[in-house]
């Protein structure tokens, strides 16, 4: 991916709003996409990566 998937998530989660964007991901926990954004924290699989790719561009 050319834009990292923390940036994607947090514009994801800016328009959309966490649960939209878990939702999105196929994440069983909607508050994942919170988490995805920390430096910290989790990162979503590679297919929810890609399915947040397509929803992104």
């Amino acid at each position: 991916m050319s834009t990292n998937s923390r940036d994607i998530v947090r514009a994801l989660n800016a328009v959309l709003g966490p649960t939209l964007v878990a939702a999105l991901a196929g994440a069983a926990n909607r508050e994942l996409p919170t988490e995805w954004v920390l430096d910290y924290g989790l990162t979503p699989d590679i297919h929810a990566q890609r399915r947040l790719a397509f929803a992104y561009h």
